[in-house]
């Protein structure tokens, strides 16, 4: 759903779906089996586990060696790095020392420095022969006594990233529910929240409003009307009736922010 070229792989013995194509999926399970005998604190391999779980060092080290591996010509094409999300592992310090302690994590982003503000730029430039992009998704939280907004695992990625778009609301999640009804049978097919550009280091366009997040993509909001005629067979299904029934369609509003700041 997100763009990448896949396919589905059928294994008739078992009827197991996999899938295949150009992308790598990397999940928590995948980095620990991979990285689980690696010590970051001394940089080498270990002969026994020190941890039980990923850490942020171990995405940050998966990234390296596919840039090495482009660097060495051995992987000829872009790279774009989609991380979901910041804030859900630990550092290397915490899981050894069998704890979560933030200023540890903060820290470990470190690892990044040369990722974000070295390999990655460097591939933007004109006469480099590949492109590379890293896109993250970051949790944030806000801090009442000093009225900002912090993000898990410290301001690193805030003070070092391009482009910063805020989605949802600063104190409330800013969300709301689009719904379909038809029949007695509802179907939610959207979700609309406020969206923010916070930060652009690119263009320097920043602006401010809502969107609607779909299973076909972002919409505006203001062109809903548009996406139900084109999707429709899409949303009739999904409410099990006949292109024949009547549909209403709602808008379930979720607690408001009163602030003008959206996040």
């Amino acid at each position: 759903m997100c763009g990448v070229e896949f396919h589905e792989d059928v294994d008739e013995s078992t009827g197991e779906i996999t899938h295949g194509g150009r992308f790598i999926f990397m999940g928590n399970k995948d980095l620990l089996e991979r990285y689980q005998l690696y010590d970051h604190q001394h940089s080498k391999k270990v002969s026994k586990p020190m941890r039980f779980e990923p850490v942020l060092e171990d995405i940050a080290l998966y990234m390296t060696e596919l840039l090495d591996m482009q660097s060495e010509g051995l992987l000829k094409e872009n790279l774009c790095f989609l991380w979901d999300s910041i804030g859900t592992l630990n550092g290397f310090k915490s899981a050894i020392s069998k704890t979560t302690n933030n200023m540890w994590n903060a820290g470990s982003m470190k690892v990044f420095q040369a990722i974000v503000n070295f390999r990655i730029p460097t591939s933007r430039r004109e006469d480099s022969e590949f492109t590379n992009t890293f896109i993250c998704v970051q949790k944030i939280w806000y801090d009442s006594m000093n009225m900002k907004i912090k993000h898990s695992c410290g301001e690193f990625m805030f003070f070092n990233s391009r482009l910063i778009v805020h989605l949802g609301g600063i104190i409330s999640h800013g969300t709301a529910k689009l719904k379909a009804t038809a029949l007695g049978n509802e179907f939610q097919y959207g979700t609309e929240c406020k969206i923010n550009c916070e930060k652009n280091h690119v263009n320097g366009i920043e602006k401010k409003g809502k969107i609607a997040s779909t299973p076909h993509g972002y919409w505006n909001p203001d062109e809903l009307d548009d996406y139900k005629k084109e999707h429709r067979d899409f949303i009739h299904e999904n409410l099990n009736v006949e292109y024949g029934a009547d549909i209403s369609y709602s808008t379930e509003e979720g607690e408001k922010s009163g602030e003008d700041f959206e996040a």
